[in-house]
């Protein structure tokens, strides 16, 4: 028997220390200085509300209508960093009215409809609590991935973890793809080649 324990913090466990045998990270290519990983699928960011928030206060479908609507700021370092920079190109930080120190704090935020806020498409996208508003960038897509460090990524519990997850994740990826082409005609994605990996 396989036992699992959990780490959901937002800092970025350090693989080679031990202090983690798997991780699940968002970004470029993460692979390299002896992290070997599996690209999952890319994991676009987009602008995301409540059902009860859309009720009351309409949904934003342009950055000019997202003027006239409450921002929630945040999400921890790694997600904050590139989400404001996108707020600042396009004149919005003055309608963050909170910031959320995690991004767990910031989806609970969006769920209990204190706001708008930009969330991964793999989180928030099979939420059915959540509307999708509209995305945030195109061009750069983030992707996630599934990583572990090469002492371990031979060893058969790291391995059969890695080939769980990455199974479902990938089922996950695929139903949100067929989601979205239904909804908007094609796949709200940008073009994006798979980036080397080292198979584990």
């Amino acid at each position: 028997m396989i036992e699992l324990e959990l780490d959901t913090t937002d800092t970025v466990r350090d693989l080679s220390n031990g202090f983690a045998d798997v991780a699940l990270r968002a970004g470029h290519d993460l692979t390299g200085g002896g992290l070997a990983g599996r690209r999952i699928a890319p994991d676009p960011w987009a602008f995301y509300c409540s059902r009860g928030y859309a009720e009351a206060h309409g949904i934003p479908r342009s950055p000019a209508m997202l003027r006239s609507h409450a921002l929630i700021g945040g999400g921890g370092e790694n997600v904050w960093s590139i989400y404001r920079k996108w707020l600042h190109e396009n004149d919005l930080e003055a309608n963050v009215s909170i910031r959320h120190s995690s991004s767990t704090s910031l989806l609970s935020a969006v769920r209990a409809g204190a706001g708008v806020a930009v969330l991964p498409r793999m989180v928030a996208g099979g939420d059915p609590d959540l509307i999708r508003c509209l995305s945030p960038a195109r061009g750069d897509t983030i992707s996630l991935w599934l990583l572990t460090y090469e002492r371990v990524r031979h060893a058969m519990p790291v391995h059969t973890v890695i080939d769980f997850i990455y199974a479902r994740l990938k089922r996950t990826a695929a139903q949100l793809d067929a989601e979205d082409e239904a909804a908007f005609g094609r796949r709200d994605l940008s073009p994006l080649a798979d980036a080397p990996q080292t198979p584990i």
